[in-house]
């Protein structure tokens, strides 16, 4: 089928990023006798500088996972779908152009036409990250 990987980029300013990003892509798969499935994913970003080494971007996505083959979950046997909704907002700061540290929070969603593969997440990270 179709592969794509779209990035629409506008930088109003110099401290100013907003991204809009499509993927449509095939993912390796261990579920029931499904070896792929079908992601398509659409994604917004916008990226903040302000102090000259602070970053500010929240973001939010919408996926669906398209599973070609029959799969059977609690009694029930179809083909699988997923639909993903995620927002978060991460705060970094540029200690040097190579070495960056920072924090975010992201809320994941899944809702599966199966029932019992539905989950919600929450995750907060920190990372310090060089560059070389």
């Amino acid at each position: 089928g179709l592969v794509a990987d779209v990035d629409v980029v506008y930088t109003p300013s110099v401290s100013d990023i907003v991204r809009l990003n499509y993927t449509r892509t095939p993912r390796t798969s261990t579920f029931a006798s499904n070896s792929w499935y079908r992601q398509d994913k659409l994604s917004l970003s916008y990226r903040k500088r302000f102090f000259q080494k602070w970053f500010l971007t929240p973001r939010g996505s919408w996926q669906f996972n398209d599973y070609p083959e029959l799969g059977t979950v609690g009694g029930v046997t179809k083909r699988r779908e997923d639909h993903f909704l995620q927002f978060g907002t991460e705060l970094r700061y540029e200690i040097q152009e190579w070495l960056t540290t920072g924090c975010a929070y992201n809320f994941r969603s899944r809702d599966s036409n199966l029932g019992t593969l539905d989950y919600e997440n929450n995750r907060l990270t920190f990372d310090v990250t060089v560059a070389f």
